[in-house]
């Protein structure tokens, strides 16, 4: 079958001329293309040549949206039924505003609403050129990030990340080393989905980053290199090569950073009885120094317009490293009454060996045919994540009679993934004459994987009796996790309203093995059903409204549920076997009004009551087994009941081509009531949250952008801590020489050096402020060369700039 309509395409051409309406004369260099009208995706190309005429080979019969577009001109648009080959001679294209065809996207909002996503054109925005994706998703709605790179939703809500429409798979701390290096200018946009449907899980709101896609360019190579003042530096190389047939994206990266940082700290424990057991105070100075690299590749290959694969890997090996001087005058009060006050000189060494992590997979498309969007995919992805450290240092107590401590931790982890995913969507019933659309929409699947994660924590202490192997600092471990999802949806169409309902079940079983330990080892099986509903209604004055439901589930990871405590020198960690399934009844409503020549608006309205919600819970306990005094630890607690509401605003007043002013805004309330055991007085707190963020940009002699960032984020809080507000304003300059084949970047990042991240805890056994200080001010600096096929350079200027231009826009 496959053979007979690939025979079939290779006979039915689509062939014409583009002329001028006014004068008649032949326009070159038009771009022709063909899209489905289903989902106005890209299906095939050609430019007109210097006489005008165009010829469109390898067609498969079916109905097209044909565009017809050329600088200086207004488009030209047809939904046409192509059957055999056809010649449709001169098409007639009317003169337009220049200004408008040389900038296409000046025209398109930076923020815009699609169903359930709120989307973020990244690459429309100027201010985050010369940054990186870390950059990006900082101005995406709602989306916030801490000191140490976690991403969160308003604030308080951890998200899921997603690339080019699939989960990731890098374990946290190589997702935030791969966010850190990619560049901003190679992202194409942001997908914020606050209320995900079954279709994404279910669980964490998502974030789907998607990269640029192809050049219309047979060969097109983009080198530049960021850096700043912090000092950090941040070279890369990207090669892209399209033909009829193939695809293939390279890229290259390595980034250079060290960061300075002060951390002040007060703390005072207080003990079961309620007096106070200690005291303490610390201050630390800390030098770091990370090289990330990034090798990636990503080839498509297409037999036909029926059929593509995919094939896609990356290596990102990584050395860091740092060094710490940490004094503490500390009190004990109740046990081991004295002054334990220390200095501490701790590093973490450069391995001989980097830490080392691969990406990879295949997935393969078919579509049914070219126009209607029935199509079957399956693929598989897998990654692995290893990491070698050694931390070595020196406690020296200002108290002679206690020893000084001399101490070396060697930390390796090992982490495999293996998954698969398949996904069939079949549109039917009666199809819409004027859009192409079908009345109705079925889409199901299937995903799963496979994860084995092995840790050995190898310590160490010196004292002055000589070597001492510490086993209560030390600990093997290995956990193994599978997964599998079915998810289907139905959607259907009323005219301009719109019904899509899902659901999703979801099954999760581990195991964990202590080979040390083997009394701690356990396993661990878990079920959920994720329902979804999402009602969308467009009326005739392009107002767009979304009111969507989801059941969230968050079932416990199995090394949330362990007993073992894994010790370091001032307290320990551990999980909790009593943890619960969580759940969330998710709500919410859009609105998005967009209006020609001036901009759009939208908000978000949201309500999320959740059910043993899980939280992060640092305490105190007196631990007589180990370090024999009152000390910290942190354990994943169900929090009883909470719930947030509120809504988020994204506005842009773009009245023309050369200025651009955004805002985007939350305002919520999020209240916690919490009870860990009947016994114990029942916490509770609710507080206002609000964040707040206005980005303007004027662009001078078509060459010259001006940008600047403000933003503000109030009190946020999670169990027990409240994290205090941020505030600061990044200015900056894009320039754009030689016809866009050279760019240049400058900015000041956190210009008044307001930015700090501190945090304060409520708990009633454990008193503390914690102030982190980060280099936040700093200058940055891009630079971006691009080099296209050679045959450009044999044109004349005119028509070279005409059809450089012509091809940004058909991107």
């Amino acid at each position: 079958m496959l053979f007979v309509c690939s025979m079939m395409a290779q006979h039915i051409t689509l062939s014409g001329r583009v002329s001028d309406g006014q004068t008649t004369e032949s326009i070159p260099f038009a771009n022709v293309v063909l899209y489905s009208p289903v989902d106005t995706s890209f299906v095939r190309g050609t430019t007109a040549d210097v006489e005008g005429q165009f010829s469109l080979n390898g067609i498969v019969a079916g109905r097209y949206l044909v565009r017809i577009s050329s600088v200086g001109y207004q488009q030209w648009e047809r939904v046409m039924e192509i059957a055999k080959s056809i010649d449709v001679n001169q098409i007639f294209l009317m003169p337009g505003a220049l200004l408008t065809e040389v900038k296409v996207t000046a025209a398109r909002p930076i923020f815009t609403m699609d169903g359930e996503k709120n989307i973020y054109q990244a690459s429309d925005d100027p201010s985050i050129q010369s940054g990186t994706a870390i950059d990006a998703l900082q101005n995406a709605p709602g989306i916030e990030i801490d000191a140490e790179g976690n991403i969160r939703l308003r604030g308080t809500e951890e998200v899921s990340i997603w690339i080019n429409g699939r989960q990731s798979r890098m374990n946290t701390e190589s997702l935030k080393q791969y966010l850190k290096t990619l560049p901003a200018n190679s992202l194409k946009r942001i997908e914020v989905i606050t209320n995900p449907s079954a279709r994404y899980g279910g669980g964490r709101p998502v974030v789907n980053i998607v990269t640029q896609g192809k050049s219309s360019e047979s060969q097109f190579v983009s080198l530049g290199l960021n850096g700043s003042a912090k000092p950090e530096c941040s070279p890369w190389v990207s090669y892209i090569y399209n033909d009829e047939k193939w695809e293939v994206n390279l890229f290259a990266n390595a980034a250079y950073a060290q960061e300075n940082s002060t951390l002040g700290r007060t703390e005072s424990l207080l003990a079961p009885t309620g007096d106070t057991s200690r005291k303490e105070q610390s201050y630390c100075t800390r030098k770091a120094q990370d090289l990330n690299t990034l090798f990636s590749a990503d080839i498509a290959f297409r037999p036909d317009s029926l059929n593509t694969i995919w094939l896609w890997g990356a290596a990102y090996p990584a050395w860091s490293g740092w060094a710490a001087r940490d004094t503490t005058t500390r009190q004990e009060l109740l046990y081991q009454v004295g002054d334990h006050s220390f200095c501490q000189q701790s590093a973490k060494q450069f391995r001989d060996s980097p830490s080392l992590g691969f990406l990879d997979g295949v997935w393969y498309e078919h579509k049914f045919d070219d126009s209607t969007g029935h199509l079957f995919s399956v693929g598989y992805y897998g990654s692995i994540d290893q990491r070698d450290s050694l931390v070595s240092g020196l406690r020296q107590y200002r108290n002679g009679a206690l020893r000084p401590i001399n101490f070396k931790e060697r930390n390796q982890q090992m982490e495999v993934f293996r998954g698969v995913e398949a996904c069939y969507i079949r549109p039917f019933g009666r199809r819409n004459a004027d859009n192409g659309l079908f009345a109705n929409e079925l889409e199901a699947g299937f995903d799963g994987g496979y994860q084995r994660i092995r840790k050995n924590i190898a310590a160490d202490t010196f004292g002055c009796e000589g070597y001492q192997p510490c086993q209560w600092l030390s600990s093997q471990s290995l956990s193994r996790c599978m997964e599998a999802n079915l998810f289907a949806s139905l959607l259907h169409r009323w005219g301009s309203l719109t019904a899509k309902g899902g659901l999703r079940g979801s099954l999760l079983s581990g195991s964990h093995h202590y080979p040390d330990a083997v009394q701690h080892d356990f396993n661990h099986s878990s079920a959920a059903f994720i329902p979804s509903l999402h009602l969308s209604y467009t009326t005739a004055r392009r107002h767009s409204f979304t009111v969507g439901y989801t059941r969230r589930v968050s079932m416990p990871k199995t090394s949330d549920l362990s007993t073992r405590k894994f010790y370091t020198l001032d307290g320990y960690s551990t999980g909790n076997p009593l943890l619960q399934t969580g759940y969330t009844h998710s709500l919410e409503l859009k609105w998005e009004k967009y209006a020609d020549g001036l901009g759009s608006v939208g908000i978000n309205g949201f309500y999320h009551a959740r059910t043993n919600h899980k939280e992060q819970l640092a305490s105190v306990v007196l631990d007589r087994e180990v370090l024999g005094t009152v000390i910290t630890f942190t354990q994943p607690v169900n929090i009883g009941s909470s719930w947030n509401g509120g809504f988020d605003i994204h506005a842009i007043y773009r009245p023309n081509a050369m200025l651009n002013i955004r805002l985007n805004g939350s305002l919520f309330y999020d209240y916690i009531d919490l009870r860990l055991t009947e016994s114990q007085e029942s916490y509770s707190n609710g507080m206002w949250c609000f964040s707040l963020r206005i980005n303007a940009w004027v662009k001078l002699w078509n060459k010259l952008q001006l940008f600047c960032n403000a933003y503000y984020s109030s009190p946020t809080q999670s169990l027990y801590i409240t994290t205090l507000s941020r505030k600061g304003i990044d200015l900056g300059a894009n320039a754009d020489l030689l016809g866009k084949r050279l760019s240049i970047n400058a900015g000041v990042n956190d210009l008044f050096d307001w930015n700090s991240w501190n945090t304060t805890s409520a708990n009633p056994y454990l008193v503390a402020d914690r102030q982190l200080k980060l280099t936040s001010r700093y200058v940055s600096f891009g630079l971006i060369f691009r080099f296209g096929k050679l045959s450009l350079e044999k044109e004349t200027r005119k028509s070279r700039r005409m059809k450089e231009v012509s091809e940004e826009a058909l991107n």
